[in-house]
């Protein structure tokens, strides 16, 4: 029957309401619309009028009057749903109060109230509810703080909102129902996730002005709250000079632009560099060093303590490493040592036991260029085991080091930093770096020392370490035996909780003794009274080797092992780090940051602060600023990294163009489609563009001098074999280090800590001076199936700059697809926006 018709034969028996108007019951029934791929495909309630391109929507039900005189109605054409119970605080929901006008009833003041379902539309309409009522909560909120004068914005709905609910709707059964379906206080995925509807709603219900008061729409709804900074003329990289003339060699140089820098940007700059003991900024050394040579009476008297250079062993000769010439450097037929200890061999002559030195082109910076031609790095590489010793004869020259020095030092050389090559990482000289491990007069601490959690091969046989704490540790035979405690996972151990999470530990009394090639290395555990919150980076399921305990196993007059809570921290264990502790935390600058995934992560390690984010994209930005905790706690620059830059050169500070001397943190992982694989020509402008921006964050380090960095990127930015004279990410490296940063290169995979994806990628960390470089995240989750070991770059004795890890052993298997997705609702037929989907349920959807 036509709806014309169902109304001429419901209308004799119809009655009017208290309001003058004449309501129909509408039961069983489906909401739907014709979509190009699906017609008759049915959708929430909450995407009428919000998405426009679904189009018309309509409905097929019942009609009744009130149960009486059912009329069946197919594909009638919806104009509105009006929803009662705005604006009156004693009212806890609109369930009941909905309904839908058709388009023929437009204006003639007839109206369907909602009642029964369809059954196959049920789900549609439950979420739908769900929502409706949000929307009565939040227009509500916007009236009450309206009307006080206060600006609603994306941060009260953090922990504000859900406050005022409780203290408004208290244990009112319909409110406590509705709130039970959404499991926290922080409201800002589900304001997000339906933004279109409460908009429309609240237009509908508050006069716009009392809408657009609140500077919500501004943030997540048209993304005008953070204005674009005014560009300057061209599409240039800004950089340092220093950065320039490092890059300048470079397949995108003519990308570059040096901004003359201000009197007092230099100044700031200049004080601040001094206190962190780095490079003052000059012009880079353009040819090889003349290196001298000594007189035979200088090279008899050599001793230990001094630097002699020999020869490099030819390629003939056997050795690994091969004769290279990077840009700027032709003079490396030359070898330079540290002096440890003289000998006299079998022939009567001389000979030296050494610890080598390394030259740039020997190191992570290959083959570009390096800024200084008079710096030595020592390294961790002595001679002392090796068959062959320096013979005085081979000597050709004593030279004058100054360890500590910079570039612009009196002496032949300087030399204040340390490079491991194992580790493929710089840090600051020390005295101890000296003398080899072989010298006597060395102290070496012990490895571990009791009450120290790790991680442990409990059976040799399996691919999973165990956490274990250090009991003691013995002598025997020349090797230490460890005496270790069991720290026993407790959803293997307690019957009651197998939920547990995969992290969660019991103190027990099991003891194990093993030998230090069953140790795999160190892990973070901590104590939290039974039902606390458990705080981050403990509550992240074990990435970063992070551990938590609150009970431990005890044994009942039966015999059978229980788990009880613990009244505090066992006294022995040495506890990890703890986030409730009040520390100063470095001021951090996020750039190219996107949405904040990546400066997110580093805040959650608990010792950064962002205040200070740049993207170009405008939702990136809004988004970025939607999740921080309050709109004070960071500075946004939405703009080009360019007018970033040039502003703080040009001494243009501002509130988010930060001064010289107020960052003590950078990241940034640099646009990546010019070193992608993905990327079919990276040889566009567009692509030379992006490329160019690794540029642009090396001069931010120069710029700022943070104490600390760290810089992301695809493997694609570190040449193999070909083209290695085009190592982008090898010249920043060179940048960096000619700074006087420690600094270190590590790969790695995401599913090795604790992702459903490989995604791997390249991480650069660097520190200043006196600052404690990063260790490399240990890797704490296997690696899928059939994974291949994998190689980037390469050095001049032919081992790639990084390899994957493939441990031996890790505390957690890897996490598959299905574990990760498994507390996600169930999408049935992928309908989009249903279900808890639609709330948006903090596993389903963010800001």
């Amino acid at each position: 029957m036509s709806e014309a018709q169902a109304l001429a034969t419901l209308a004799s028996a119809a009655q009017k309401n208290a309001d003058d108007f004449t309501e129909y019951r509408l039961d069983d029934f489906a909401v739907y619309c014709d979509t190009r791929a699906y017609p008759c495909e049915m959708r929430p309630l909450y995407h009428l009028d919000t998405k426009n391109a679904l189009g018309d929507f309509y409905f097929s039900g019942i009609l009744s009057n009130d149960g009486q005189d059912k009329v069946f109605v197919k594909r009638v054409p919806i104009a509105a749903m009006p929803i009662d119970n705005y604006g009156d605080l004693s009212k806890h929901t609109v369930q009941g109060h909905l309904w839908l006008e058709s388009r023929l009833n437009r204006g003639a003041q007839i109206y369907y109230r909602l009642g029964r379902p369809a059954k196959e539309y049920a789900r549609f309409f439950r979420p739908s509810l769900w929502v409706a009522d949000l929307a009565k909560h939040f227009v509500d909120f916007l009236k009450v703080m309206g009307e006080k004068k206060r600006k609603v914005s994306i941060y009260q709905f953090r922990t504000t909102f859900c406050t005022w609910l409780r203290r408004i709707h208290k244990k009112a059964p319909a409110f406590l129902e509705w709130l039970e379906q959404y499991p926290r206080d922080d409201f800002r995925t589900s304001v997000v996730a339906n933004i279109a509807f409460l908009h429309k709603e609240a237009v509908g219900v508050l006069e716009p002005k009392n809408v657009y008061f609140h500077t919500l729409w501004s943030e997540v709804w048209d993304f005008s709250r953070y204005k674009r900074q005014a560009a300057a003329a061209g599409l240039r990289t800004v950089v340092t000079q220093y950065t320039y003339d490092c890059f300048r060699h470079t397949l995108f140089a003519d990308f570059l632009q040096v901004v003359p820098m201000s009197p007092e940007t230099e100044r700031l700059r200049n004080r601040l560099i001094r206190e962190r003991h780095l490079e003052m900024p000059s012009a880079l050394h353009d040819g090889a060093k003349d290196v001298s040579t000594t007189p035979g009476e200088r090279i008899k008297n050599i001793e230990p303590g001094d630097t002699i250079s020999t020869h490099r062993d030819g390629e003939l000769s056997g050795t690994k490493w091969k004769r290279e010439v990077a840009k700027g450097f032709e003079d490396i037929d030359r070898w330079f040592a540290l002096v440890q200890s003289t000998h006299t061999d079998s022939r009567g002559g001389r000979v030296f036991d050494v610890i080598w030195y390394y030259r740039p082109v020997d190191t992570l910076c290959g083959l570009m260029k390096y800024p200084w031609n008079n710096e030595l790095f020592l390294s961790d590489h002595c001679s002392c085991t090796e068959q062959y010793k320096i013979g005085e004869d081979e000597v050709l020259g004593v030279h004058d080091v100054e360890f500590g020095g910079t570039s612009a030092t009196s002496a032949e050389f300087f030399c204040r930093q340390t490079y491991f090559h194992g580790e493929r990482k710089w840090i600051t000289l020390d005295a101890a770096h000296l003398r080899c491990e072989h010298a006597g007069g060395r102290t070496r601490a012990p490895d571990f020392v009791p009450g120290e959690t790790l991680l442990v091969r409990v059976k040799t046989s399996s691919p999973i370490s165990e956490p274990c704490e250090l009991i003691a540790s013995s002598e025997e035979g020349g090797k230490t035996e460890y005496r270790l405690r069991r720290l026993l996972r407790r959803r293997e151990v307690d019957p009651e909780a197998r939920a547990a999470r995969p992290n969660e530990l019991v103190y027990s009394d099991v003891e194990l003794e093993c030998k230090k090639h069953r140790i795999v290395g160190r892990c973070h555990v901590r104590f939290f009274p039974a039902g606390a919150e458990i705080a981050t980076p403990y509550d992240r399921d074990g990435v970063g080797a992070c551990f938590f305990l609150s009970h431990g196993q005890v044994t009942d007059e039966e015999g059978v092992p229980r788990c009880v809570p613990l009244e505090a921290a066992p006294a022995t264990m040495r506890q990890g780090y703890d986030p409730a502790t009040p520390m100063a935390k470095l001021r951090g600058l996020d750039l190219f940051c996107g949405g904040g995934n990546f400066g997110r992560g580093l805040e959650d390690g608990g010792g950064i602060e962002m205040k200070w984010a740049n993207d170009y994209d405008s939702k990136a930005m809004h988004t970025y600023m939607a999740n921080t905790e309050s709109p004070e706690a960071v500075a946004a620059f939405l703009g080009s990294i360019d007018d970033l830059q040039r502003l703080a050169i040009q001494g243009k500070f501002a509130r988010n163009v930060p001064a010289i001397g107020e960052v003590d943190f950078i990241s940034g992982g640099s646009p990546c489609p010019g070193f992608s694989r993905l990327t079919n020509d990276k040889t566009t402008a567009q692509q030379r563009k992006n490329q160019s921006l690794v540029a642009a964050f090396g001069s931010f380090i120069d710029l700022y001098r943070p104490k600390y960095g760290l810089l992301e990127n695809v493997p694609g930015i570190v040449h193999t074999r070909a083209n290695r004279d085009q190592d982008v990410f090898s010249q920043l490296i060179c940048a960096i280090v000619g700074l006087g940063y420690q600094t270190q290169f590590f790969f790695l995979d995401a599913s090795s800590c604790g992702s459903a994806q490989r995604r791997s990628r390249v991480f650069l960390a660097f520190a200043a001076p006196g600052c404690r470089l990063p260790a490399k995240p240990p890797p704490t989750h296997s690696h899928p199936p059939n994974t291949r070991s994998l190689g980037l770059g390469m050095l001049p004795i032919g081992e790639p700059m990084a390899e994957r890890e493939m441990p031996a052993a890790t505390p957690f298997r890897f996490v598959h697809a299905e574990e990760a997705a498994r507390d996600l609702p169930a999408i049935r037929d992928a309908k989009a926006d249903v279900g808890r989907a639609s709330c948006g349920s903090p596993s389903s959807r963010g800001a």
